[in-house]
């Protein structure tokens, strides 16, 4: 009688612990979403999503903490509380009298609790194959709707509904990453064959460097590591990537672009920084002037040596936390990494790890939470196997 009421228990136990879990992952699917559907240019949608975004991410972030009551502190969340500290104690010291000096701050303890949140579950599978899979089909699906409509370019560049054509770029670079993947280690479909070549063309008709390469290293990790792989879809797979390298190769262009016309719809931009040199310069001079501790998290384009506002993630980290925070953020990138590597549920995360890292490289996603990318990239980087210290 004892033995069955015991088994019982563990089986509701277990029983709740599943519906908990599915829980949290139906609130974090819907918290990613709702920051995408903030940045579509349709106001009547992005406006009620604009207010909701941010209640929905409180509420996944309260039902996080209650799914793991207890705070456990790993190597992975040290680092980050570490990181945020000294964010804190640089932006204090450099503007302390800043009316922005509490929003400033406020970013990144937002950040550090989020992390925190993630971090708690110490389960590196919570928040990938289900999530991530959902993300890259309702971003295929909502998106392929725009092709035929000439509203949906902005200079030439395809952005589907949203606000600009980066942030519909990096959304298929990742969902090429997912789709990739699932169409490499899983049951071959022909669904997914038809969704990848689908994505693929959707990320070409941006005209997005950045994402082009954010997408297709990871791929090209894929089929490099997996080269002893014989079976129909690895072949088909890399069928496919030779046929986007020999179509880019023909279609690339390094001259004059602003008729969009003239190569095709598809043709590409010359490599340029434009806008984002001069911000770096920025970063660096504001790095330069205080190299250990940055410059602080407020942003002030009148100060000479404060931080201004940009789309390079690392160099901003560089200017706001100097070099001991850039380390910190760097070893935090590293362990990530290899967690995502080694736990054989989490290579899906590996992948579309270093997709959202490639892209922070010339989008500000590292220095924000109020993105669907920046999202993706912190539940990321706060996976640990590591035994947490109970606090």
């Amino acid at each position: 009688m004892a033995t069955y009421e015991s088994r019982n228990r563990h089986y509701r136990r277990e029983r709740l612990h599943i519906s908990r879990t599915k829980a949290v992952q139906a609130l974090l699917l819907v918290t990613m979403l709702s920051f995408a559907l903030a940045l579509l240019r349709s106001p009547a949608i992005s406006a009620v999503f604009e207010v909701v975004k941010f209640p929905i991410l409180t509420a996944a972030v309260y039902s996080l903490f209650y799914a793991r009551p207890i705070i456990k502190l790993n190597v992975s969340s040290i680092i980050m509380w570490l990181f945020v500290a000294l964010v804190t104690f640089s932006t204090v010291y450099n503007s302390p009298s800043s009316p922005a000096l509490v929003a400033s701050i406020g970013v990144f303890v937002a950040i550090g609790i989020y992390f925190q949140a993630i971090a708690n579950l110490n389960e590196p599978n919570i928040l990938l194959e289900p999530l991530l899979r959902v993300f890259a089909l309702v971003v295929a699906l909502t998106s392929v709707v725009y092709l035929p409509f000439p509203s949906s370019y902005i200079g030439g560049r395809f952005a589907a509904g949203f606000i600009n054509t980066n942030v519909a770029a990096g959304f298929f670079a990742i969902a090429v990453v997912v789709v990739s993947y699932t169409l490499m280690f899983d049951k071959l479909r022909m669904f997914h064959i038809f969704l990848l070549l689908v994505l693929v063309l959707l990320l070409l008709l941006t005209k997005g460097r950045g994402a082009l390469i954010a997408a297709g290293i990871p791929v090209s990790i894929m089929l490099i590591t997996n080269w002893r792989n014989q079976s129909k879809k690895t072949n088909l797979m890399r069928l496919i990537l030779l046929v986007l390298a020999v179509w880019l190769s023909l279609k690339m262009d390094f001259g004059d672009t602003t008729d969009a016309t003239r190569l095709g719809l598809l043709s590409y931009r010359a490599f340029e920084l434009g806008a984002r040199e001069m911000i770096i310069e920025q970063h660096l001079g504001a790095f330069w002037h205080s190299p250990f501790f940055g410059a602080g998290a407020v942003i002030n384009k009148w100060e000479p040596y404060a931080r201004v506002s940009g789309e390079s993630s690392y160099s901003d980290l560089l200017a706001l936390s100097g070099g001991i925070g850039i380390s910190l953020i760097a070893v935090l990138i590293i362990r990530a990494l290899l967690v995502h590597w080694r736990e054989p549920n989490s290579r899906l995360g590996f992948y579309v790890l270093l997709t959202t890292l490639l892209l922070a490289s010339s989008e500000g996603y590292f220095v924000s939470i109020a993105s669907a990318v920046s999202i993706i990239l912190w539940s990321l980087l706060a996976v640990s196997p590591s035994k947490a210290v109970s606090k």
